[in-house]
């Protein structure tokens, strides 16, 4: 049944009250209600002798509902029979199994996802436990790259991160020149690289077949990491394998039409190709560059441009490494020719041409050949302009080109040092006196130049120019 009254006060549920402060000036009193104590919003109080019950918060207590009429600013409280408080107490149970039995479905699903994403290559490190743990986890799924040329010699270093049960991920540039790479993990063991699945020489990222089975890492795609998020860094910077180095996404930059990471984590020569981590263990990015003049200026690429190649390399077929190949001295002026048609002199375009000259008498290591560029009079006048516009310029550009060409030529007779030339192989009408003698000679009706510009020779695998003044 309903009761109407204006003022309420159940003094007979009310079996202890005592003084317990004040609110909005008056003092307050502690009220227990069948025997428990009431902790309502609103206090009860006590004006001048009198003890003030708040009404809503009493009537609920009771398990009455309490309502506020407020056109006859009337209290209404319904007192519950024990049928409608049986019934609020069985829904009361069943929201709590409903919330138990969505809570076992979101536990089942989790554990599917974490089975999913094993089986496909998005092992989760522990984040649960220290920093230590997550690193000393991390560090057994980063290896360090040796690579090796032709010739069986150890060129350099770098470094790879587990992203699949068989694939490794890297920088291009570390295996560009690769016959033959072994990966080492944290405890020394080595596995063989059997080939690349996928690779993008413009962005610098290559996916590697490993003859082993590897635990990969997880891998952060749904978003980069932002400007001052903490971050750490894995590689083998020198060869020193899995080394730690911890700092903040400092900024992006623009390169290559992509946004990449810069980083204030050190990343040293021998660590392109490592792994940039967040703080729960995510691969967010592959380490690749960092400026020699510059003090913690380092770089990565964040994994939503690396995972595209990532996803290519899970169905396709190992092939070779770029530096194993089938060049020989019969096809090597071709092959070059067909990879280098023209280069560039500070942004001037110069056409060259190719030929094998046979040494007169090879010396040691030598190849029996060395490759000459050579370049007509029309070609050595926009290599001289080029050279002219900007000279320190053109010069990296010449000698860059001419190392990577030497590196094709040394293809076809690996083991062996190796000299690239640049000759001006021209003819004119009248003598051309800014030549020297020996570089001049009567021929056809004309004076025939042959001058050596350039040369660009490798020994015991460094490359060092010269120019003829």
């Amino acid at each position: 049944r309903s009761m109407y009254v204006m003022i309420v006060v159940l003094l007979g549920l009310i079996t202890s009250v005592a003084y317990a402060g004040s609110w909005s000036g008056y003092p307050t009193v502690n009220v227990r209600v069948n025997g428990k104590p009431y902790q309502g919003d609103v206090p009860a109080i006590l004006v001048e002798s009198r003890t003030f019950l708040p009404v809503r918060g009493i009537g609920e207590a009771v398990g009455a509902d309490v309502t506020w009429d407020q056109a006859t600013q009337t209290v209404s409280i319904a007192m519950m029979d024990a049928k409608a408080l049986l019934g609020r107490a069985e829904s009361a149970e069943a929201q709590v199994a409903k919330l138990q039995a969505e809570l076992k479905k979101t536990q089942d699903e989790l554990q599917k996802a974490n089975e999913r994403s094993k089986q496909t290559g998005g092992g989760t490190p522990s984040n649960t436990g220290s920093r230590q743990e997550l690193i000393a986890q991390l560090k057994t799924r980063v290896f360090r790259l040796d690579v090796f040329d032709g010739a069986g010699t150890k060129t350099s270093s770098g470094s790879a991160v587990a992203v699949g049960m068989a694939e490794l991920v890297t920088n291009y540039h570390v295996i560009a020149d690769a016959s033959k790479v072994i990966a080492t993990d944290d405890q020394g063991h080595s596995y063989d690289i059997t080939g690349q699945l996928a690779s993008s020489e413009e962005l610098d990222v290559a996916v590697l077949r490993v003859n082993g089975q590897l635990t990969p890492v997880e891998l952060r795609t749904q978003d980069a990491p932002t400007v001052g998020e903490d971050i750490l860094a894995i590689g083998s910077p020198e060869g020193l394998t899995n080394t730690v180095s911890t700092g903040i996404v400092s900024g992006t930059r623009d390169w290559k039409g992509i946004t990449i990471l810069q980083l204030s984590a050190p990343v040293s020569h021998g660590s392109s190709g490592g792994g940039l981590f967040d703080v729960q263990g995510r691969l967010v990015g592959i380490t690749f560059a960092s400026l020699v003049d510059g003090q913690n200026l380092n770089f990565a690429i964040p994994m939503k441009n690396v995972v595209p190649i990532i996803e290519t390399a899970r169905t396709a077929t190992p092939k070779p490494l770029p530096g194993v190949s089938n060049v020989t001295p019969a096809n090597v002026e071709a092959t070059i020719a067909a990879r280098y048609p023209t280069f560039k002199v500070a942004g001037k375009s110069v056409s060259a041409k190719y030929s094998l000259v046979r040494r007169s008498a090879p010396q040691g290591q030598q190849a029996p050949y060395f490759l000459s560029i050579d370049l007509d009079n029309t070609q050595y006048r926009s290599f001289l302009e080029g050279l002219l516009t900007d000279f320190n310029t053109g010069k990296a550009d010449v000698e860059a080109y001419m190392i990577n060409v030497g590196k094709i030529f040394q293809q076809a007779y690996p083991g062996k040092s190796s000299d690239v030339d640049i000759f001006h192989i021209g003819m004119y009408s009248s003598y051309p006196s800014s030549y020297t003698a020996n570089e001049v000679s009567y021929r056809n009706g004309g004076w025939q130049v042959i001058h050596l510009s350039v040369r660009t020779s490798n020994e015991s695998g460094v490359w060092r120019s010269s120019w003829n003044e």
